[in-house]
Formats: C-alpha cells, structure tokens, sequence
C-alpha cells in the first residue's frame, strides 16, 4: 500500500499445510492487478508455520481497500 497507495481490490489466498509446514501457496484470484503484491503475500505466507499435527487445504480471502 505505501508503493501503490490506490490499491484495492480482493486477493484470494490458496494453501496447503502438512505437518504445520505450508507445503504448497498461490494466490488464485487476484483483484488488485499487483504482481508484486501477490508474489509478495506467497513468498510470506510460504513461511507460515502452525502446529505440528496441523494439515489441510486452506483459501482465504484479504480484501485491501483504504477509507
């Protein structure tokens, strides 16, 4: 946001987690048109970590918008 302050837009996050270590990401729909950006939430988000027993296939939505 502060290198594109008109971002907007909603970002839709894919995951899969196995033994708590996220396994797979893309980002599957992306409403900003920012390259960039997408690149950067799978770069973070494939450095997630959760409990030791969890697994599974996640999606989450992140909508940016600004008041």
């Amino acid at each position: 946001v502060n290198a594109n302050p008109s971002l907007r837009g909603r970002v839709e996050l894919s995951f899969d987690v196995e033994g708590g270590i996220v396994s797979f990401v893309a980002v599957s729909e992306n409403g900003t048109g920012d390259e960039a950006l997408a690149d950067c939430i799978e770069a973070r988000a494939g450095q997630w970590r959760f409990a030791d027993d969890a697994s599974g296939s996640f999606q989450i939505p992140l909508v940016f918008e600004v008041d």
